[in-house]
């Protein structure tokens, strides 16, 4: 699944996950000052969006199955 990650050997994406946040966000809204109008949006529901960050597990449970190839494979 994390397969595309480093391919250019930097961090170039991640992924994100998210999760319900409030179910109660009817007293909020979102606003912006344009123009000196300011224009108001109800928010309806609340989504929480955190980094997945799995793929640094992937990428340690691949390092430590190469050490152990090369390990194996120095053996006599």
């Amino acid at each position: 699944m994390y397969m595309y990650y480093f391919c250019s050997g930097k961090l170039d994406r991640f992924g994100l996950q998210s999760a319900q946040g409030s179910l109660n966000c009817d007293r909020y809204a979102v606003g912006t000052i344009h123009r000196g109008q300011i224009h108001l949006t109800p928010l309806t529901t609340i989504i929480q969006m955190r980094p997945d960050l799995a793929y640094l597990d992937q990428a340690e449970a691949a390092s430590k199955a190469r050490a152990q190839l090369l390990d194996l494979d120095g053996m006599p």
